[in-house]
């Protein structure tokens, strides 16, 4: 996982982490205020995001929940945890 901080006066930062990946590679981007404030909420050293596209919502969770599973119709289950928290991507620009 790349993970990149940055803006226009601010200068920029990336940083490779390990993590375990299902699906198809891509790029999202995350108000890092509420990216922060849902990482702390988790109280957990690991955690699981889950992803569909760029455009949609992310949910994280703390990792060792079961993971998320599709019904027949295509559509994933919600979690069994205790907490969930969503959040909204940004647009990139270009």
């Amino acid at each position: 996982l790349l993970l990149s901080a940055g803006g226009d006066d601010a200068g920029r930062a990336e940083e490779w982490l390990e993590a375990d990946f299902q699906g198809e590679p891509l790029t999202i981007a995350f108000n890092p205020g509420y990216l922060t404030d849902g990482l702390q909420s988790l109280r957990s050293d690991k955690v699981t995001f889950g992803f569909t596209t760029p455009s949609r919502p992310a949910v994280l969770r703390p990792a060792g929940v079961d993971e998320l599973t599709q019904d027949e119709s295509g559509n994933y289950t919600a979690p069994d945890s205790e907490f969930i928290y969503l959040l909204m991507p940004v647009r990139l620009p270009g």
